[in-house]
């Protein structure tokens, strides 16, 4: 019986993390189907996102060692984009925005993986 109860939390806690996940990349769609990969920031991102469904597709690569260096990969993408110098316009304003918005999801979408 207690093995029951156990293995029962252990899948609440799975559903309720994958529950998570999809939660945050419902609430990234809006933000990804508007991004723009003709900037360099864009095309750092994207490359991101497909490493990173990459990842979450093959149980197998989901090692302690990919997941950190996929942390880190995306805390130096983050980490460029503090350093570039500020936005000439509008256009080019929103657009960091809108990848700075999608950089703070996918490292929520982390805590969750």
């Amino acid at each position: 019986m207690e093995q029951h109860r156990s293995a029962a939390a252990g899948y609440r806690t799975f559903f309720e993390a994958k529950r998570k996940q999809y939660d945050l990349l419902e609430r990234m769609l809006p933000s990804v189907s508007q991004m723009n990969v003709r900037i360099d920031q864009g095309i750092r991102l994207a490359d991101f996102i497909e490493e990173l469904a990459e990842y979450m597709r093959d149980a197998r690569q989901q090692t302690a060692e990919a997941h950190v260096s996929l942390y880190g990969r995306l805390r130096v993408i983050r980490d460029y984009h503090k350093r570039l110098p500020l936005p000439e316009s509008r256009s080019e304003f929103e657009h960091r925005a809108n990848l700075f918005t999608v950089a703070n999801e996918l490292e929520r979408l982390f805590n969750t993986i």
